[in-house]
């Protein structure tokens, strides 16, 4: 069926250009050898005495595989852009290899859903994002069971999420994690390993990832004689992998994969350097800044990095990540990242909250940073998105007389900004207790500050009562209001015992000179603190435990990335 498998490609690429109604033919123009990257990229061809001959097994199974991906692809409708963007791949690149703007689902706890992940693949792709690395950390064959091969069904889906992804062209990368319990210097595992990635690679992916992260920074009793260090295992490893696979892209993520991480100081780090000067060049370093969750990630500190790594990195953001504390949520704007930074970096992944329907603001805002620029403006990207965001999830019913649109987007705007970004509140909670604090610190003396109060009153109660109706499910899709439930109760109790303390302090009683309120509420002293947004990194979202709904069974505790 297939006597030459240079012709057999040729064939596949025009029907699959065809198929595709590709605009972009130049990007398949290519030598033979070039050809053979598509859907099958790493056979090559056997030459003995100066004659070309091929193993016949080998021919038949790869033109099966070409066909069937051929097969599987052909019937599935394009997604078309539903924003006008500029492609990632068009604004920056560095060799044959884009710039990687997309999602690393890299969190702890129950993975995404396949038809969840085909929505955000339809989005990334309406927004000009091109990748999607697979490395959720309870897929236990992802890293505690990395040895186990994937069975039939396993396969089946994980080949319909790659499908997926190239419609939507979608840059898909698998991810495994294998450094909890390898023995870096057994052959036998190094094969174990490559035949996990082969199993994905006759899928037709050519991108993969292996990652070091979050293990002991120790050799094993076998690998201790025969390694200088951890971090010529790693590289070893990594570099094997390259060389047997010949992948498309191979990146890589060290075990100090942050400056807070790095062993004494970033700039003296031997793991760092060692790594930086024996990985193959052509692999891609993953960081995720100077810390685990990082407020900032600067010009200034990239540099830093690429002088002891000598490469570019991909940026691994946790910024919208909530696995290591499963109380709190974000749904703030991209923000902290300095787009002259981009100098130093191949790619930026964000790695989402563990909540797929709480996520549509931080890939949206992403997306927009990449494409604006300095032009990038953190409150209009975030109203921007939100108002995307609303027809997807509501069902129109926030007020009882059947409200406008822009009346829901001014509840939605203020929900979010109670449940904004890891180190901050959003403006209109920012705001609220800052006037709180204000009115409590005057009380009664100064001017109007009674009408201050009663507004203040109002507002508090105006909240508490659109996120009661939220909680109640007629207002936004179900699937949304299970999600954020918990919190959003949570939110509305502490608005409600903020305008009751605001009822109170507005009573004759209260007003009375030389009432000593203060003294005889000291429940209350403390609640100003919530003015100061930094406070947030290590508040809970509700601000009295004692009124909220107890959490959804499976919440994790925080564990030591939360002090980032």
């Amino acid at each position: 069926l297939f006597p030459h498998p240079h012709l057999c490609n040729r064939l596949i690429r025009e029907l699959v250009m065809e198929s595709f109604a590709c605009s972009e033919a130049e990007d398949y123009e290519c030598e033979c050898d070039e050809e053979q990257r598509f859907h099958n990229p790493h056979h090559k061809p056997q030459h003995n005495d100066g004659n070309d001959e091929f193993d016949a097994n080998d021919t038949l199974r790869d033109g099966l595989n070409v066909v069937n991906a051929v097969s599987s692809t052909s019937s599935m409708p394009l997604t078309t852009a539903t924003t006008t963007t500029t492609s990632p791949s068009t604004l920056m690149s560095e060799g044959s290899n884009p710039f990687l703007l997309g999602v690393v689902e890299g969190f702890y706890g129950c993975p995404y859903t396949n038809p969840q992940r085909n929505d955000m693949l339809g989005l990334m792709s309406g927004w000009g994002m091109n990748a999607y690395m697979y490395a959720p950390k309870n897929d236990r064959k992802h890293r505690a069971d990395w040895r186990i091969p994937y069975t039939h069904d396993e396969l089946v889906e994980i080949g319909e999420l790659l499908r997926e992804a190239k419609a939507n062209n979608v840059e898909f990368i698998y991810a495994i994690s294998p450094g909890l319990d390898m023995i870096y210097s057994s052959q036998s595992e190094r094969d174990t390993l490559e035949n996990k990635l082969r199993q994905v690679e006759r899928l037709g992916c050519s991108s993969f990832a292996i990652l070091f992260d979050d293990i002991d920074a120790c050799l094993s009793e076998d690998d201790e004689p025969l390694f200088k260090s951890f971090a010529h295992a790693h590289c070893e490893v990594a570099n094997y992998i390259f060389n047997v696979l010949s992948p498309n892209r191979l990146l890589f993520c060290p075990t100090e994969y942050c400056s807070s991480f790095a062993t004494p100081t970033l700039l003296d780090s031997e793991y760092l350097r060692t790594t930086g000067k024996l990985l193959l060049h052509n692999i891609q370093f993953m960081w995720t800044g100077d810390a685990v969750i990082s407020r900032q990630i600067t010009e200034e500190a990239l540099c830093e990095l690429h002088s002891v790594i000598n490469r570019k990195c991909v940026i691994w953001d946790n910024l919208h990540a909530n696995d290591y504390d499963r109380r709190r949520i974000f749904m703030g704007p991209y923000s902290g990242r300095y787009y002259g930074a981009l100098k130093y970096i191949d790619g930026i992944l964000t790695n989402p909250g563990c909540e797929y329907e709480a996520n549509f603001i931080s890939l949206h805002t992403l997306a927009s940073w990449y494409r604006l620029g300095d032009a990038y403006c953190e409150e209009e990207a975030h109203h921007q998105a939100i108002a995307d965001w609303l027809p997807r999830i509501s069902l129109g019913n926030f007020h009882s007389g059947g409200g406008s649109m822009d009346e829901d987007k001014a509840v939605v705007i203020a929900m979010c900004d109670m449940f904004y970004l890891p180190f901050q509140l959003g403006p209109t909670a920012v705001r609220l207790f800052a006037s709180f604090s204000a009115l409590q610190n005057s009380l009664n003396y100064a001017e109007g500050w009674l009408d201050q109060m009663n507004q203040f009153r109002v507002e508090c109660s105006d909240l508490a009562s659109a996120l009661e109706r939220i909680c109640f499910g007629d207002v936004l899709t179900p699937s949304v209001t299970k999600v954020l439930y918990s919190y959003l109760w949570d939110a509305k109790e502490m608005f409600g015992m903020l305008g009751a303390v605001a009822e109170r302090m507005s009573t004759s009683e209260a007003l009375t000179p030389n009432h000593n309120f203060h003294n005889s509420n000291n429940n209350n002293n403390n609640i100003s603190n919530y003015s100061d947004s930094d406070t947030s990194q290590n508040s809970n979202h509700g601000a009295s435990s004692e009124f909220a709904p107890t959490p959804p069974i499976g919440n994790a505790s925080s564990s030591s990335s939360s002090s980032s």
